[in-house]
């Protein structure tokens, strides 16, 4: 008999697993700093790039390590860290004896998302606006009116999987896109009689259900057991669902989109953001905002309109915020609002008077969405409709119109 110990054999799935890690390693990258004569140093490996700094510089924390070294923090984040210090002696002309402290940060990172997903992510942004639809065909009008028509569709989660029989109500991606047409095109008939300066229209806002192909939200939330579809083909059909309210907007008057970060999708919604930007790089009709910022001003005359998620900072704090961030327009307006949704609910009120007006108004933007299972056993069943606000260059908020969600009926099991 042989006297050699019998090889074990793997699995399939411990195969798969161990090809994992070692990709996974593969994609870390090494940066450390350390007292030295200013050296850069890129060497490719197979599987991934190691890359060390050495400079001689100030640098004593992992935060000033990551600003030198210009690293992309929407890409790279630390696994781990050392840092070290050391004083080295010296004598000076004088004959006097010092000390120098010495620093040494060294930091690994790790990718937030893999090379394959960025790269595709950059090709999509340059095959957008390489083609770029020409929208020079249509003769529009310079706009002439006095009103700001926003066209405020919230939290529509498309993505989202919900069971009729579990939830009392069916959603998925097929039935959020045509809840989201139909509600366009209901709020925007009334636009249609209304003499527009222009179209404001939010976006985001828990636009998608989840935020990347492991199918979680931004925080690293699950949502896989209520997601229907594929990740490309969610993002795919909410494209699509933009591209048509922008084109049917923008038929009617010069249109300006807001992005508004959720907590479900800021990752997506920001790459999507700048797909309708080069998508739209010929039309001068449609402006996109692209901005990453968790709050965003408009002012239209005297109306000054805060946008945000308002699933970060309370409403009492909202209300000190807007005179200080946006302190110049809210010298020059009579009427102040704040637009938030994330709770899929409709609520106005007025927590605080401003001098002489009748104060800020915060508006809690009501959803289309439907409710899944979690929410359903907690007893949060939503409000679901989408709203429009109209307001008058001098005379503020005059209008308002509402478009129910336009739900069938869902059948229960025999």
């Amino acid at each position: 008999m042989s006297s050699r110990t019998p090889r074990i054999r793997l699995s399939e799935i411990e195969y798969e697993a161990i090809q994992r890690s070692r990709r996974n390693k593969a994609e870390t990258l090494e940066f450390s700093k350390g007292a030295g004569t200013g050296n850069f140093s890129d060497e490719t490996k197979e599987g991934g790039t190691k890359r060390e700094i050495v400079m001689v510089s100030d640098i004593k924390t992992p935060e000033d390590a990551l600003l030198y070294a210009k690293i992309d923090t929407a890409i790279w984040e630390i696994e781990r860290s050392i840092i070290n210090k050391w004083d080295m002696g010296y004598v000076t002309d004088c004959g006097k004896p010092g000390a120098h402290g010495l620093w040494q940060v060294k930091l690994w990172l790790r990718r937030k998302a893999r090379q394959g997903l960025t790269d595709a992510l950059e090709a999509i942004h340059a095959r957008a606006a390489a083609f770029s639809p020409a929208y020079d065909e249509y003769e529009w009008e310079e706009p002439t009116g006095e009103h700001n028509f926003v066209l405020s569709l919230y939290d529509s989660h498309f993505g989202k999987l919900c069971w009729g029989v579990e939830t009392m109500n069916d959603y998925d991606l097929e039935i959020a896109r045509r809840l989201f047409d139909d509600a366009a095109v209901d709020l925007l008939k009334y636009a249609e009689s209304i003499d527009l300066a222009k179209i404001t229209l939010p976006f985001g806002n828990d636009f998608l259900h989840v935020d990347n192909i492991l199918l979680t939200t931004q925080a690293g939330t699950p949502q896989a057991a209520d997601t229907e579809g594929r990740y490309a083909k969610i993002v795919q059909v909410a494209f699509e669902a933009l591209v048509r309210v922008i084109d049917r907007a923008s038929l009617l008057a010069p249109v300006d989109m807001i992005l508004v970060m959720g907590n479900h999708d800021p990752t997506v919604m920001y790459h999507i953001a700048r797909e309708l930007k080069a998508w739209y790089r010929l039309c001068d009709r449609v402006n996109i905002d692209i901005i990453f910022r968790a709050r965003k001003y408009q002012r239209f005359g005297k109306t000054l309109i805060g946008f945000t998620h308002g699933d970060k900072c309370p409403d009492s704090r909202l209300v000190n915020l807007m005179p200080l961030e946006a302190k110049d327009e809210w010298s020059k307006c009579d009427f102040y609002e704040w637009h938030t949704g994330h709770l899929h609910i409709k609520k106005e009120k007025r927590p605080y008077a401003v001098d002489t007006q009748e104060g800020i108004l915060i508006r809690r933007i009501p959803s289309l969405s439907g409710t899944d299972a979690w929410h359903y056993a907690k007893g949060f069943i939503g409000y679901r409709a989408a709203e429009a606000h109209v307001y008058h260059v001098e005379n503020g908020p005059v209008a308002s119109f509402v478009a129910m969600a336009k739900v069938r009926e869902y059948k229960d099991l025999d």
